[in-house]
């Protein structure tokens, strides 16, 4: 018996091959050691050899050595099919021994059985017996004529009756070595040299194709025609506005509204997107609004901006939100513009939003030098509570429109929006139109503290403290100056909305249900972008007194919730106000509403929509919050529903840290349902659905939970697609199943893929899984899959300039080769055009140079600079122009 040591120097090939055994013999080497590598497993028909043997194609693996005690043994291997080639059917056409000495003229008798899963089994096919005439040589038994087909595992055995031979077997890791006793098999750890020699039927190629792939999470083709509402009035230029400009001058600019005679259906859109992540749901709203407002009133605004440049028109801005146009302008441009065949109705655009709060003592505290305090009403709302859980709003994003914000406040300066370069202070002023939106009233600063007052100067006002403040001014604002601050909002990234302020409803009729029709589509679309807008009740007649229903809440407080109603819903979530007895303040408004107008015709009183939806504490003994004149003061004493709003803003801030992927619809009836009902039970109009519980709203949140996809694996071809593993790389994919499996022609195989998005941060993540299978042309097939997750911040519409912003579209995304990148210019001018890859590196520039005002598209064809084709990841696109700078994602797949 040779040692140990020396056994170890071969290895076993177990081979797959296409010719005659006779072929081969001449070509049996001694074969030295050669580490094992899974590349090294070669598919059938393949022409790559190991060891080298012309004309076949093999599988290798590497065995151990061992050696034998004396006597008589049998030596068995198995072929295990999971370490060749992918399982398949295969005819056995011969097997080989390595062997070491010469010791007599005993022959060597080599048979094949099947494999029971654990130990041999029966014998397959004839026995071929072989003399022992060779040193250090392969031997081969041929049985090519017998016909062994076989479809699974089997052994590889010789009968040794000389032990001064030596022969191998055992496939490594799943086979095992074996002899036999002549009654019984058993197993040993010595491993010897065997290889067989198999041949797999030429019957036609399999095919693998993959679908849906890219295999995408909550999300769903964008795809059908747009649907359009139609507006329709007696005469084009209201009443109301017709009697001003008769009283007016030629040079005299009035603030309109012009709205154009069709918009897009907004539950058709909402219906579009509200399956979609809210990344996505958001972007193609927009992208939907803006698009088709810069093309259907294209001449209109080529003509308004012909006038601007001679004086006739200021604070021209497109109100995407709603197809209409905000401006100061002269009545001769008005009377103008009235005969074009799209506009519906211009409209006088002068009643200011008021604020819902009153301050009823003065009530003046600076820092307060020793401790910290919780104010009562933060207190009330449980929400302390909340932080005790580790969620205090941090990076959600809250658009607070208001009389501003003293953003230097130390309470509220550390967690402020960071808008860059272009919003130095944190926002915008649209009531003087720059880029400073400090708080010269007092009110602003004080909602603000509600919403996000940490405490810094000694009183913990806020219900989250670290929330994000965007600050913009427009209260008291018109119609056209709300609007251009919810779309700052929504551009720029808000996760809720907050304002304390409105218009009376009480005046309805003429350009006064302009007004509501005007808050009722803006709203519309806001929740179709998947943000809430959260606002006060109004504070009855403002005298004490009250409206009478249905006309008591107030402007755009009047409109549909999320998720409450039968009938249509909207982002709006009013809020009233309690006392700290909670009991009902009396000025607080109260329902219910109607919309029955066109083109409506929901809710009719009575009974109409119980309003508020919400309450929370406003009333007395009042509400402390910062102070605007002072960077470390505080102001008490103050009551209304706007104090109450923040409230409901601030704990929504709360629940979105804990999961980022709740829709309006979601948070809307997580805060209905867990709040405390006061009042006659259930739902009512003074409290609607009672006291906001921030703690039992957050702890209803859910978190974010595994969400699961299915792709299917097609097999196009005429063979058997035999799928050996998948593989992928990212650990929020959290279980592929199956990862083995064999799929007949024509047939198609079903893949579940779970997503664990626990700890992720919100933004868009991709991974491929990559299907080894015995398809000869695609091994592996690559089936990508595609995450988007929460508020996916680098997915939103990245803006820089006032008043229109902008974005680069790519499609398809991902991309596998060229992508199409689109685009909108407000004005003509030079620009340019850059690809750079995920490390900040520009890549490209695709485009530079003049192009017109339009909708431009350029393709790509994913080269750099160079002319060299750029691997698989993530590219960011950056359009530049004067005044504008626009980002777009695009993913790359092999």
């Amino acid at each position: 018996m040779p040692p140990k040591a020396i056994l170890s120097l071969f290895i076993l090939v177990a081979c797959i091959s296409f010719i005659s055994a006779s072929n081969l013999q001449s070509t049996k080497t001694a074969i030295p050691i050669e580490p094992y590598s899974e590349s090294s497993v070669l598919e059938p028909n393949q022409t790559v050899l190991y060891p080298a043997v012309p004309g076949r194609a093999i599988d290798t693996l590497i065995y151990d050595d061992g050696t034998p005690s004396s006597g008589y043994y049998w030596g068995a291997g198995t072929r295990m099919a999971n370490r060749m080639s992918p399982a398949q059917a295969c005819q056995i056409l011969a097997i080989q021994y390595y062997c070491w000495t010469q010791g007599g003229s005993e022959t060597i008798d080599a048979t094949i059985y099947d494999w029971t899963g654990s130990a041999p089994g029966g014998q397959l096919g004839t026995q071929v017996s072989l003399p022992l005439n060779s040193t250090q040589t392969w031997r081969e038994a041929d049985f090519s004529g017998q016909g062994l087909n076989v479809t699974g595992d089997f052994i590889a055995s010789f009968n040794m009756n000389n032990d001064q031979t030596v022969l191998g077997f055992d496939f490594e890791n799943n086979g095992r070595s074996w002899d036999f006793n002549g009654s019984s098999w058993s197993a040993w750890t010595e491993t010897y040299f065997i290889r067989a020699i198999v041949e797999y039927p030429d019957s036609g190629d399999p095919d693998i194709d993959c679908t849906p792939n890219p295999l995408v999470f909550n999300a769903k083709d964008y795809v059908g025609q747009l649907e359009f509402t139609y507006r329709l009035y007696p005469q084009k230029i209201d009443p109301e506005l017709e009697e001003k400009m008769g009283n007016s001058s030629q040079s005299e600019l009035l603030p309109v509204i012009v709205e154009f005679d069709k918009t897009i259906d907004t539950q058709f859109l909402y219906n579009l997107v509200k399956d979609l992540p809210k990344s996505s749901r958001r972007n193609i709203t927009i992208n939907t609004l803006q698009d088709f407002t810069e093309e259907y009133q294209e001449d209109v605004m080529d003509y308004l901006e012909s006038m601007e440049t001679e004086g006739k028109v200021e604070r021209l801005s497109q109100l995407w939100l709603t197809n209409s146009i905000g401006m100061n302008v002269t009545k001769d441009v008005i009377e103008q513009i009235a005969n074009h065949p799209r506009i519906a109705l211009i409209w006088l655009d002068d009643k200011l939003t008021q604020p819902h709060g009153r301050k009823t003592e003065d009530g003046y505290d600076e820092a307060i030098k020793d401790g910290r305090e919780i104010v009562w009403n933060v207190l009330r709302v449980n929400a302390d509570d909340v932080w005790a859980l580790g969620y205090t709003g941090d990076g959600i994003i809250v658009g607070h429109i208001d009389t501003g914000c003293n953003y230097n406040h130390v309470d509220l300066n550390s967690h402020m929006w960071d808008g860059g370069g272009s919003y130095p202070n944190h926002g915008w002023d649209y009531i003087n139109n720059d880029n400073d939106p400090m708080d010269t009233h007092g009110h602003g600063t004080h909602t603000a503290g509600t919403v996000s007052s940490d405490g810094t100067a000694g009183s913990n006002c806020g219900v989250a403290p670290d929330a994000l403040m965007m600050i913009l001014r427009g209260v008291p604002g018109s119609l056209s100056v709300l609007q251009n601050c919810v779309n700052f909002c929504l551009t720029q990234g808000a996760d809720v909305i907050t304002m304390s302020a409105g218009w009376d409803s009480a005046g309805a009729g003429g350009s006064w249900n302009s007004l509501s029709t005007q808050n009722r589509n803006m709203l519309d679309n806001c929740m179709t972008s998947g943000v809430v807008f959260a606002t006060s009740a109004g504070n009855g007649d403002n005298m004490g007194g009250h409206y009478n229903a249905p006309y008591d809440i107030g402007i755009p407080g009047n409109v549909p919730a999320p998720w409450y109603g039968s009938a249509g819903h909207s982002a709006c979530m009013a809020v009233g106000a309690t006392t700290s007895g909670n009991s009902w303040a009396s000025f607080s408004s109260y329902g219910p509403t109607q919309w029955w107008f066109s083109p409506w015709y929901e809710y009719q009183y009575p009974p109409g929509l119980i309003k508020p939806d919400i309450a929370a504490p406003g009333g007395s003994p009042g509400i402390k919050s910062c102070r605007h004149n002072s960077n470390t003061g505080y102001v008490s004493g103050w009551q209304g529903t706007s104090m109450s709003c923040p409230h409901v803003a601030g704990a929504i801030a709360l629940m979105l840290e804990k999961d980022p992927s709740l829709t309006p619809e979601e948070i809307d009836s997580i805060i209905e349902v867990t709040a405390l009902d006061l009042g006659s039970a259930g739902r009512d109009n003074y409290y609607g659905a009672g006291l906001l519980d921030a703690l039992a709203a957050v702890e209803a949140v859910g978190g974010v939970s595994p969400v699961a996809g299915t792709f299917y694996c097609h097999n196009l071809g005429d063979a058997n697609l035999i799928v050996a593993n998948i593989t992928y790389s990212e650990p929020w994919i959290s279980t592929v199943a199956p990862t083995a499996f064999s799929v007949s022609p024509g047939d198609s195989e079903g893949v579940n893929v779970d997503v664990d998005t626990s700890g992720l941060a919100p933004g868009t993540y991709y991974d491929t899984l990559w299907i080894d299978s015995n398809d000869p042309d695609e091994d592996p097939y690559g089936e990508v899959v595609i995450l988007y997750h929460g508020t996916g911040v680098e997915e939103a519409p990245v803006i820089k300039t006032y008043p229109a912003g902008y974005t680069v579209r790519c499609f398809p995304n991902p991309a596998k080769n060229a992508a199409s990148l689109m685009f909108t210019l407000p004005r003509n001018g030079d620009i340019t055009l850059d690809v750079y890859d995920a490390a900040g590196r520009k890549i490209s520039t695709i485009a530079k140079g003049m192009h017109e005002r339009g909708v431009h598209e350029i393709i790509w064809n994913r080269k750099d600079d160079n002319g060299v084709r750029v691997p698989q990841g993530i590219y960011f696109i950056r359009l530049k122009a004067k005044g504008i700078e626009a980002k777009g994602k695009l993913i790359l797949v092999n």
